[in-house]
């Protein structure tokens, strides 16, 4: 069959190690997913592995590739 290949599926998973119960970990693939702007009480850390993001800071746009 030729045309285009399906992308990857978006995913994700989330988790907690009994050790470590206050450290929620996800690991994601997200291809089109798109926030509305928010916040979070939190910190997060995050690892971009392969592809590249955008975000808004303080009203001025960032993009990391």
């Amino acid at each position: 069959m030729n045309g285009p290949r399906p992308g990857p599926a978006e995913a994700v998973r989330i988790w907690r190690s009994p050790g470590l119960p206050d450290l929620e970990m996800m690991q994601a693939t997200q291809v089109t997913r798109t926030f509305p702007r928010h916040s979070h009480e939190g910190f997060g850390v995050g690892v971009i592995e392969r592809g590249g993001a955008g975000l808004l800071l303080s009203r001025r746009e960032r993009r990391r590739r």
